[in-house]
């Protein structure tokens, strides 16, 4: 399983992809763009992807579209130190906070 992220962060992202629209499951933005964490190879099903818009944790189903995570990759997520890093870059990125202003 590779991680991917919608959307770049910093100098860690492949180039940006074009993928099949689909709904972030929290914010129901429609995100149609992701990064590979690890190389320029587009996602997969059960790839993991962050919205650069809420923070929120989804994978790829069969169809490529955005899903919620299952409660094993909730777990894989958690541990994995890359997916950290990302997340914490997104959450103190000035972007993320001006989107999500409450």
């Amino acid at each position: 399983m590779k991680s991917a992220v919608t959307g770049a962060t910093d100098n860690m992202l492949g180039q940006p992809q074009h993928v099949k629209p689909s709904y972030c499951t929290v914010c129901k933005t429609i995100l149609d763009g992701t990064s590979c964490v690890d190389d320029e190879a587009k996602p997969c099903p059960g790839d993991i992807t962050i919205c650069l818009y809420c923070g929120n944790v989804m994978a790829y189903d069969d169809a490529l579209l955005l899903r919620n995570l299952t409660d094993d990759e909730k777990n894989m997520v958690a541990e994995d130190k890359t997916i950290q890093k990302l997340l914490h870059k997104i959450h103190t990125n000035p972007f993320f906070a001006q989107n999500n202003r409450h």
